[in-house]
């Protein structure tokens, strides 16, 4: 019944994942991924799954942080030590368990960093795969399948972007 009820929850999720992949700006892509995470966080935590739990809450906390203007240095440090601790402490997947907290993590550092979109946009493509692989590994249908969706809108808007510039040289 778990499996059913976090992938029908997952599938809202998914809804605000593939709209940030065709999103042109930052800002909209870290306020449709904010709602993504609101929504995954309870979806892991039907699954039973605690450090995907902890990683899209902080993930959500980050998101709502950087939508402010806020994201600053010290801010990242204090994300990705969160992360990073209660990740590790609320696992209960072992292994398995520790790829949405590296996903997160270097999402958190990426999203630091990477002040283009099209950066941004070859982060979150690399970032899908664990996302993708994770959701498999934990029989989450919708999530596997929007991950995958959501990898290729993300690859898709990537080139066009990576065009786009082309012609402006």
């Amino acid at each position: 019944m778990n499996i059913l009820v976090g992938n029908l929850i997952s599938l809202v999720g998914s809804a605000f994942l593939c709209a940030s992949c065709v999103a042109k700006t930052k800002r909209r892509v870290v306020i449709l991924q904010l709602c993504q995470c609101a929504v995954l966080a309870v979806a892991q935590l039907v699954f039973g799954k605690g450090a995907g739990a902890v990683s899209m809450s902080m993930a959500g906390v980050r998101n709502l942080i950087i939508a402010s203007g806020h994201y600053n240095f010290v801010v990242m440090l204090v994300i990705f030590a969160l992360t990073l601790g209660l990740g590790l402490h609320f696992n209960t997947a072992g292994l398995l368990g520790l790829i949405p907290v590296a996903v997160g993590l270097m999402y958190t550092v990426a999203l630091y960093f990477s002040h283009s979109i099209k950066a941004l946009k070859i982060w979150l493509s690399v970032l899908l795969f664990g996302w993708i692989i994770y959701s498999a590994m934990i029989f989450d249908l919708f999530g596997t399948i929007s991950n995958t969706a959501a990898e290729v809108l993300n690859l898709v808007t990537l080139a066009k972007i990576s065009k786009a510039n082309q012609a402006e040289s």
